[in-house]
């Protein structure tokens, strides 16, 4: 088993290894935050029906149901909300991450040299 934190709080479960994959994280955050598939996904522009795949993976690999599916939409479970902080943590570190390294590269500096013949000058 693979923990997410120094208190042994599982992140993957025994068994099949999943993978990390963070659409999943992302649409779980969505759905936490807005309540509906509908407006998750139209959050994140993607389908309804990728929302709910996402969430489906993301509670088998916990083997625990993360909401309540209710006519009005999601509720979060005990377990969606020991998971909220965690998961926000990882969108922190995905958004630092992405724009660490966007500025990094970026911002290149250094002399640049060209040869060039010289009847490629041009006349003044």
């Amino acid at each position: 088993m693979k923990y997410l934190d120094q208190n042994q709080n599982p992140f993957f479960i025994v068994g099949k290894q999943q993978s990390f994959v963070w659409d999943d994280t992302r649409a779980f955050l969505a759905v936490a935050r807005y309540g509906t598939l509908t407006a998750a996904s139209e959050s994140l522009k993607i389908g309804i029906s990728t929302i709910s795949r996402r969430i489906d993976r993301l509670e088998g690999a916990f083997s625990a149901p993360l909401f309540i599916r209710l006519q009005s939409g999601y509720q979060l479970t005990e377990d969606g909300i020991g998971l909220i902080e965690k998961a926000e943590a990882i969108e922190q570190a995905v958004l630092s991450l992405l724009t660490t390294g966007v500025n990094s590269c970026s911002s290149l500096t250094g002399k640049v040299c060209l040869a060039t013949a010289e009847n490629l000058r041009g006349s003044a």
